[in-house]
């Protein structure tokens, strides 16, 4: 009765600990940290200048902080939120290709073209290897 006892227990504790890790983690960042990690990754993939990257960082946390309210107001209408999404990305490109060179402005496009494209496959949307 014992063995038996012990035995289910460790199945349900396996079990657990196996669905646990199967669910995704969530992350849940402020507007300052997403526009930092923005910032840090196009400074790296971009190879911005020091001052290419504190205008970088103000574009980006002008447009994480209209995300963030924009993401805290949205009733569950997904269509809509999706067209708020595209504008504002549409607007911070804009921003950022008067500061970028023609050549950084194309490579920014083309990561955020992999990085969807990921993120549809399901890969999480990060864009790089894991």
């Amino acid at each position: 009765m014992k063995k038996l006892l012990l035995c289910l227990m460790s199945i349900l504790l396996i079990g657990s600990i196996t669905q646990a890790k199967a669910q995704p983690q969530q992350r849940s960042f402020n507007a300052e940290d997403m526009s930092k990690m923005q910032t840090e990754r196009m400074k790296k993939d971009l190879k911005l200048s020091d001052k290419q990257t504190d205008e970088v960082s103000a574009i980006n946390l002008k447009y994480a902080k209209k995300i963030e309210a924009q993401r805290n107001k949205t009733d569950g209408d997904r269509a809509s939120m999706r067209d708020q999404m595209t504008s504002l990305r549409k607007e911070k490109n804009a921003e950022l290709k008067k500061i970028l060179s023609e050549e950084q402005y194309e490579k920014m496009l083309q990561i955020e073209e992999e990085r969807r494209n990921n993120h549809q496959r399901g890969s999480g949307g990060s864009g790089r290897p894991q």
